[in-house]
């Protein structure tokens, strides 16, 4: 491999793992990232968009706040969404909130009621989920970690091999 594709290979790597590293870093202080696969939420938060967003007390959102939120479906929880609230209820100690996808005409149809935890967005980052969905395939696993770390391996093992042996001193 020439000198520009290690480098390129090694510099793709690096971003991805500061990308992953930041990512799991982040866990610990309450935040957790989410893919968006749909376009409900228009320009906001395009399909592909990576959001990053902290744990909140059902108390602290607000009418505003965009949150993921899970249907139930035979007691089984749906893949998550990421809408806007545009009501709160207070129903027997519990919190529910209406929400509705910005680039959707009506609200969700039934209110959901809100986890002790839950993911109320702060970040954005535009296309950044298809990289991160790419990174965590089969594919993506083999061309961002598993190659960098063969072609390093190999390249230390190169050099450790093709040196002179140092010569014996009397």
């Amino acid at each position: 491999m020439s000198r520009i594709g290690r480098v390129a290979l090694v510099g793709a790597a690096a971003v991805v793992g500061v990308l992953m590293a930041t990512l799991l870093a982040a866990r610990p202080l309450g935040y957790r990232t989410i893919v968006v696969h749909g376009p409900s939420m228009g320009k906001t938060v395009p399909s592909g968009s990576l959001v990053v967003g902290k744990l909140a007390a059902p108390d602290e959102v607000r009418v505003g706040d965009v949150i993921v939120v899970h249907e139930s479906i035979g007691g089984a929880l749906t893949t998550p969404k990421v809408h806007r609230v545009t009501s709160i209820e207070q129903r027997d100690g519990n919190v529910l909130v209406t929400t509705k996808g910005d680039a959707n005409n009506a609200p969700d149809p039934v209110p959901y009621l809100l986890p002790t935890r839950t993911l109320r967005i702060e970040a954005t980052v535009p296309f950044a989920g298809h990289v991160v969905r790419f990174v965590g395939s089969p594919l993506g696993w083999l061309l961002f970690i598993v190659a960098p770390a063969v072609s390093l391996s190999v390249a230390y093992l190169r050099r450790v091999w093709r040196k002179d042996p140092v010569p014996a001193t009397a």
